[in-house]
């Protein structure tokens, strides 16, 4: 089961995305929401979810400021941003950040379907071992080594 989260100050963008993923049946689960991008951010490091649909425009961060916060992160992480505007800057800003897909509101049974099997087609091509959460072990094991490292190169007397 693929974590999924949904992030988009409109709670019934939200609710609509929850109720399309439970009649779709694909292999994701929506575990958590958030309506702005302070929160998001928390939520996202919290759940480290394999899938994230951001809204671009929202109270504090935007959906671009939150993708940037994780991108590099955790590059397995999928992106799809969701908008109601069309306007070019969007997109290829979230190209530049690695971003999956494109996701226009209002976001229908159709177009969530078509985005969920692009995904799909993207974890099935992936090796092994190239989920959120084993990528967040990496980097923690990366991070606690460096600070070792560091420590140990320290406290050297001669």
């Amino acid at each position: 089961m693929k974590k999924l989260v949904v992030i988009d100050d409109e709670y019934l963008v939200i609710e609509g995305i929850r109720v399309m993923l439970k009649r779709i049946g694909k292999d994701y689960e929506l575990v958590g929401s958030a309506s702005d991008g302070q929160t998001a951010l928390e939520l996202i490091e919290n759940v480290h979810p394999d899938v994230v649909f951001v809204d671009i425009r929202m109270p504090g961060l935007s959906g671009l400021e939150v993708i940037e916060h994780f991108y590099k992160k955790y590059p397995d992480m999928i992106f799809v941003l969701v908008s109601a505007y069309k306007e070019f800057e969007y997109a290829r800003k979230g190209m530049e950040l690695g971003v999956h897909s494109y996701l226009d509101k209002p976001v229908t049974m159709d177009k969530l379907k078509n985005t969920l099997e692009k995904i799909d087609e993207e974890f099935q091509e992936r090796p092994d071992n190239t989920d959120v959460e084993h990528q967040r072990v990496i980097h923690m094991n990366h991070f606690r080594d460096r600070k070792s490292t560091r420590l140990n190169s320290s406290h050297i007397t001669i």
